[in-house]
């Protein structure tokens, strides 16, 4: 029987298709809309404020899908580890404020925090809104379907990031930008032409790929 609903649910591959691109779109806005008001926010402040808008859907959209207690872990002890010590990436860092002059990485990373204006609450609020429906399309995704079969897909950010970046702020890819984007989507696809890595038809045949030998 698990491994019928197994098999049943890796049969619905453009569904899934369609979930991640999807996913990859709605994150794509919010980078947009982080980008926009990161100016004035530190980053761990911008995450925060989401994800506290982002638990409540995300609660709302697991109670639809069969109950809040299916969100349990047998990795109890890592999660307290790992929420400890990034407690402690954050306390340290926010208490940096020589660095902060040396460098502009550094005053984005470790600005003060600052309680944020009406106008950009709302855009907290939506980011994160964005966030949760991201993250159920991906979830949706991967459940539909092998990684291997729809993880190509996930270049589609590269594209949405260039044309963002030129609607928004005028941005204009060099030559050394362009060759970067080039190599990792192009090194990313021969991966995936791979016979030891891919052996899914259903992409071979959207991306035309031949199978080495």
């Amino acid at each position: 029987m698990p491994t019928a609903i197994a098999a049943e649910s890796y049969d619905r591959p453009l569904k899934s298709i369609c979930y991640l691109i999807g996913a990859v779109f709605i994150f794509s806005i919010q980078d947009v809309i982080i980008k926009w008001i990161s100016g004035k926010y530190p980053i761990n402040e911008i995450v925060l404020i989401r994800s506290c808008f982002a638990i409540i859907p995300i609660l709302f959209i697991s109670h639809l899908e069969g109950g809040v207690h299916l969100l349990r872990t047998s990795h109890y002890a890592g999660h307290i580890i790992r929420s400890f010590f990034t407690a402690i990436f954050t306390l340290i860092l926010n208490n940096i404020t020589v660095a902060q002059k040396t460098h502009p990485s550094f005053t984005f990373l470790f600005r003060e925090w600052r309680l944020p204006s009406q106008g950009d609450l709302f855009l907290f609020m939506v980011i994160g809104l964005i966030a949760a429906a991201g993250f159920y399309f991906l979830s949706q995704a991967y459940r539909l379907a092998r990684p291997s079969t729809i993880a190509p897909f996930e270049y589609i950010a590269v594209p949405l990031s260039v044309i963002w970046g030129f609607l928004f702020w005028n941005d204009i890819l060099e030559l050394q930008s362009l060759i970067g984007i080039v190599l990792i989507v192009g090194s990313g696809l021969y991966m995936f032409g791979s016979k030891k890595v891919l052996t899914n038809i259903y992409v071979l045949s959207i991306f035309k790929i031949k199978i080495r030998k």
